[in-house]
C-alpha cells in the first residue's frame, strides 16, 4: 500500500511537471517577443515614475523654500519691532534723565554714558538686522531648505543676542539712574 502511494505521488508529479514545462516550450518563439515588450513597457513606466517622482520632489522643496522665506519676514518684522521699541526706551529714558537733572538738580553723568553705550548697542543691532535680507537672499538661493533654514535661524540668533544686549543695557542705565538718584531698589520680600 505504501508503494502504491509513492507510486501515485510520482505519477501526479510526473504529469504536473509536463503539464507545466510543456507551455514553456511552446512559448519559445513567440514568448521571447511577449516578454521583450512587457520588459520595454516595465522600464518606461518605471522611467516615468522616476521622473514623476523627481518633479514632486522640486515642487515639495520649492514650496518649503517659501516657507523658509516666510519664516524670514515673520522674524524679521518680529527683530525690527524689538529694536524700535528699544530705541524708543532709549530715548523716553533720555528725556527722564534731563528731566531729573534739571528739576532735581542731580548730577547723572555715569547713566549718560551708560546711555550712549546702550544707544550704540541698538544701533549694533539695527545695524546687523539691515544686513539679515541679504544673507536671508544667499541662504535661499543656494542649498536646501533644510539647510537654508538653519542657517536662516542662526541668523536670528545672534540678532536676538544683540537686542538682549541692548535691553541689558538699558536696565543698567536705569540702574545708574536709580543709584543716582539714591532710590534705594527695593526687593521684594515674602511673608509666612
Amino acid at each position: 500500500m505504501n508503494n502504491t502511494k509513492i507510486t501515485g505521488a510520482l505519477v501526479a508529479v510526473a504529469i504536473l511537471s509536463t503539464l507545466v514545462v510543456s507551455p514553456v516550450f511552446a512559448q519559445s518563439a513567440t514568448g521571447t517577443k511577449a516578454r521583450q515588450d512587457a520588459m520595454e513597457k516595465r522600464d518606461e513606466k518605471r522611467e516615468e515614475l522616476v521622473a514623476k517622482r523627481d518633479e514632486l520632489k522640486a515642487e515639495v522643496s520649492a514650496k518649503r523654500m517659501e516657507l523658509v522665506k516666510k519664516f524670514a519676514e515673520r522674524m524679521q518684522k518680529v527683530h525690527q519691532a524689538a529694536v524700535n521699541r528699544l530705541s524708543k526706551l532709549a530715548d523716553r529714558i533720555d528725556s527722564r534723565i534731563a528731566k531729573f537733572e534739571t528739576n532735581k538738580n542731580v548730577n547723572l553723568d555715569e547713566a549718560r554714558a551708560l546711555l550712549v553705550t546702550a544707544e550704540g548697542k541698538i544701533t549694533v543691532a539695527q545695524n546687523y538686522l539691515n544686513t539679515i535680507p541679504g544673507m536671508v537672499t544667499t541662504a535661499t538661493a543656494t542649498g536646501t531648505p533644510q539647510s537654508a533654514f538653519t542657517t536662516i535661524k542662526g541668523y536670528f540668533a545672534i540678532s536676538r543676542d544683540n537686542l538682549k544686549g541692548a535691553h541689558s543695557a538699558l536696565v543698567d542705565v536705569i540702574s545708574s539712574i536709580k543709584v543716582g538718584m539714591k532710590i534705594a531698589s527695593s526687593t521684594a520680600t515674602t511673608t509666612p
